[in-house]
């Protein structure tokens, strides 16, 4: 059964008080095969006659965070440049909603290179659980620098060892 590793806001950064007034989510789910998730997430506006459609993404390993700037790039900035190159490369598949979209498939370095020259003024806020692949691969967000971010690693942590039969702690708050 795969569960969330990683969570991934993206929208508008208040232009006073910081924070994120979110447009979408992203999930990262991990154990059989890596997926990403992305939904609508529009709260303030109830999404009230919106049919919701989720796109799903199987992940390259190595790249997993790249390919969820990526899957924002195309989906949700929709940037022009990028939407031709990921015609050329993906026809159609990028968006569709029947079938995840399986990136190992495909060489996407060209994708990756225009999506870090995106212009754009999106916010994402990039919640890491320990454990998450991710986790080791934050430092790709250097070289997007044109994303506002903020990412947030689990400090501290209290589980359920079904192994030991105890409650398990660690970090700090």
């Amino acid at each position: 059964m795969s569960t969330i590793t990683a969570q991934i806001l993206v929208g508008k950064e208040h232009q006073n008080h910081g924070g994120i007034i979110p447009s979408h989510v992203l999930y990262l789910t991990e154990n059989s095969r890596p997926t990403w998730i992305l939904l609508p997430h529009d709260i303030f506006s109830g999404l009230k006659g919106t049919k919701i459609n989720k796109v799903v993404w199987i992940p390259t390993v190595d790249k997993m965070l790249e390919d969820a700037l990526l899957m924002i790039g195309l989906i949700v900035l929709k940037d022009e440049q990028l939407l031709k190159i990921a015609e050329e490369i993906f026809h159609d598949a990028y968006y569709t909603i029947d079938k995840p979209l399986m990136l190992y498939n495909y060489d996407l370095d060209s994708l990756y290179e225009r999506c870090r020259a995106i212009k754009t003024d999106c916010k994402l806020v990039i919640t890491v659980l320990d454990g998450s692949t991710i986790k080791s691969q934050l430092k790709i967000l250097e070289k997007y620098n044109n994303f506002y971010t903020e990412v947030c690693i689990t400090s501290y942590y209290r589980r359920y060892s079904v192994w030991n039969e105890s409650v398990v702690t660690g970090g700090n708050l």
